[in-house]
């Protein structure tokens, strides 16, 4: 499930129906396994996509609270949505402010897979 739901919520053409039916999958996943920030993080983005921001914003910085509890640094896949996410409901400043936190991690750790997606997602900096 996870696989299918991640290849369906980062394609930012699929149509609404798609990744409404993916936020459905990952809402039962999240109800089994309410505190894993894998499963809030995918929530978060499916969220996103169907246009319920808020709700993202929310499940996003949960997933970060739930990894800063456990002593883990914020994944960057889940700042970057968040970026997206204040961005899209006009908390640029705020966006760019988790951008900015994004830099300074992406510059302190290894990557992992989502990492790698993270960092696409990060504007390149100039000079």
């Amino acid at each position: 499930m996870r696989t299918l739901a991640w290849k369906i919520i980062v394609a930012p053409d699929k149509d609404v129906k798609a990744h409404q039916a993916v936020l459905e999958k990952v809402e039962k996943a999240n109800a089994w396994e309410p505190n894993d920030p894998a499963i809030l993080t995918a929530l978060g983005m499916a969220q996103y996509r169907v246009g319920s921001y808020g709700d993202a914003i929310k499940t996003l910085a949960k997933a970060e609270r739930t990894l800063s509890d456990t002593g883990e640094e914020p994944d960057l896949l889940s700042l970057a949505l968040r970026a997206m996410t204040l961005h899209r409901i006009g908390r640029s400043e705020e966006a760019k402010t988790v951008l900015a936190q994004m830099h300074e991690l992406s510059k302190q750790k290894e990557y992992l897979i989502s990492d790698k997606i993270a960092q696409a997602l990060l504007p390149r900096r100039r000079g």
